[in-house]
């Protein structure tokens, strides 16, 4: 028992972790409002103005950067739309639907999973050559061919008769909101078209939901955020209301959709002035309360009234260090393309050097470190350094360094008395 006490003092003396002062925040960092907001290019943010036609361009801090023309209405290849970051992230954002390419077929479609069917595009993006439809079973292999396992996961929502209302990507992830006359649903499936995670909720409390790092980032009203993990368990919660509010006191809005990337989050709101449904089917009837529900197509407002509020989520990061060896420090910085780093800076006791760095993500999975850096996940992480006795020893002298050295300076030696005999016979 004396030995077993021992040894747990031994180990906490040696192996005692050192806390960063590191929390988990989340800080706010800029309002915009300045059209609908796009997407993340290069760690700018891009503003789409429809009046101006113009793109607007912002650095990581909110300062303007520049314009960009859009070129609407004009004849784009469609190889160069796809490339395009910014042009595929407008694509998305006002169609809801996503270009992709598949380069076995050498094809550019989209899907549209409400119809439902998928339109493939011809040389130029206004070009819709094809159109397979889920419904026709003579479009089906084709479909499969294209799409792969997405066609599994939209045909394992049509066979649970549920209705797609929206369909997008996160990660590894796609998302799909789908629908019955009782509820709406969010379902989420991994790159192998497998299920894990489903939520069940009534349409008037218009949930919008987000995967980034394993973790569901679920609206629950307009103002405020909770993350869970795949088996349901609440993880963190934040509340933007203290600045929607401050910002927009007076104002009728509701959040349209918000974005994560680089552990930066995007809250986009809109201002409404819109008017009850009147006009609903039965089956909409029958699946919604005619007195909460609003048809958001009519809108009395202009529909370049956005605001977009960015903060900057940062996780927990523990330092873990052997008492006997040396120590480190971790020092969190972000690149020029907004993505938060640390730097690691380790100091090591005489007779000892680092044996090994390690970095974990809370799901275990290692964090590539180069050259003592390492780039921050969507999640806490633990950072632990190990050190072992060793020297880096100097290359023992042969004597062949000293009979080099000898011969250099002999070589000069006759090099400068040759030069004196030339100069004195030229005097």
């Amino acid at each position: 028992m004396k030995k077993i006490v021992k040894l747990f003092i031994l180990a906490l003396v040696v192996f005692l972790p050192l806390i960063g002062d590191a929390k988990t925040n989340f800080t706010f960092e800029w309002e915009k409002d300045d059209g609908l907001y796009v997407g993340s290019v290069n760690g700018e943010y891009i503003f789409y103005n429809r009046q101006e036609n113009i793109l607007k361009v912002y650095d990581k801090d909110g300062v303007f950067v520049e314009n960009l023309d859009f070129p609407i209405g004009e004849n784009i290849k469609t190889s160069e739309f796809y490339e395009d970051e910014i042009l595929n992230l407008l694509f998305y954002r006002e169609t809801g639907c996503k270009l992709q390419y598949n380069s076995d077929l050498d094809k550019f479609y989209y899907v549209d999973p409400k119809s439902p069917r998928i339109v493939v595009l011809g040389e130029y993006s206004s070009d819709s050559v094809i159109e397979l439809s889920f419904s026709n079973g003579e479009d089906i292999e084709e479909i499969k061919k294209l799409i792969g396992i997405e066609y599994d996961i939209i045909k394992s929502i049509f066979d649970a008769n549920l209705a797609i209302d929206g369909y997008y990507y996160d990660e590894d992830y796609y998302i799909v909101w789908c629908y019955n006359e009782s509820y709406d649903y969010y379902k989420v499936f991994n790159k192998d078209g497998e299920l894990v995670y489903s939520l069940e909720f009534l349409y008037e409390d218009a949930y919008k939901l987000h995967v980034y790092d394993d973790r569901i980032y679920l609206m629950t009203d307009d103002t405020k955020i909770d993350i869970y993990d795949f088996d349901k368990k609440l993880l963190d919660s934040f509340d933007v209301s203290d600045k929607v509010y401050e910002f927009h006191p007076n104002d009728d809005i509701f959040l349209d959709s918000f974005y994560i990337k680089d552990n930066n989050l995007i809250f986009l709101y809109a201002y409404q002035n819109i008017e009850p449904v009147s006009d609903m089917g039965e089956g909409i009837k029958n699946r919604h309360d005619n007195k909460s529900i609003f048809d958001y197509t009519k809108y009395e407002s202009n529909p370049d009234n956005y605001f977009a509020l960015k903060y900057k989520l940062t996780h927990d990061m523990t330092l873990v260090t052997e008492k006997t060896g040396g120590s480190f420090t971790a020092e969190r910085k972000v690149d020029e393309f907004d993505r938060e780093y640390v730097e690691l800076k380790i100091t090591t006791q005489e007779g000892y050097v680092v044996n090994t760095i390690t970095v974990k993500d809370i799901h275990g999975n290692e964090i590539e470190v180069i050259d003592n850096k390492f780039y921050m996940p969507g999640s806490d992480v633990v950072v632990s350094v190990t050190y072992k006795q060793g020297e880096y020893l100097p290359i023992p002298d042969t004597g062949l360094s000293q009979s080099i050295t000898i011969i250099l300076i002999g070589l000069i030696l006759i090099s400068l008395g040759a030069y004196t005999i030339n100069y004195v016979r030229q005097e």
